[in-house]
């Protein structure tokens, strides 16, 4: 519902609900061990790809970036290339991100 209001939207869609059901899976993880640990297989490759363009954009002081860059900084960090396009699309979808549509360069969204 909460994505939904993201969106200014009356409806809940499918993707609210997956997006809904993954972070529900996510914190139950995230309690079920004693210490969080970054490189332990913590997140689904969306989530992992996310936090490294996060990151990559937090080093940049901005929120704004070149959507190369961005995929360059991401696959960098292991994080293979189509978990990255797979993220953006998604994330797109959820209005969290905003790509221009050559490509040029990509926003997170507050």
């Amino acid at each position: 519902q909460a994505l939904a209001r993201l969106r200014f939207d009356d409806q809940v869609n499918l993707v609210d609900i997956d997006e809904s059901i993954r972070l529900t899976y996510l914190s139950q993880k995230s309690l079920q061990t004693d210490k969080f640990d970054q490189n332990e297989d913590y997140a689904d490759s969306t989530s992992r790809a996310f936090d490294a363009l996060r990151n990559f954009v937090a080093k940049n002081n901005t929120t704004v970036v070149g959507y190369q860059d961005a995929e360059t900084a991401v696959t960098k960090s292991g994080i293979h290339a189509n978990a990255f396009h797979s993220m953006v699309r998604e994330y797109e979808d959820l209005a969290l991100l905003y790509v221009d549509p050559a490509k040029e360069f990509i926003e997170i969204l507050q």
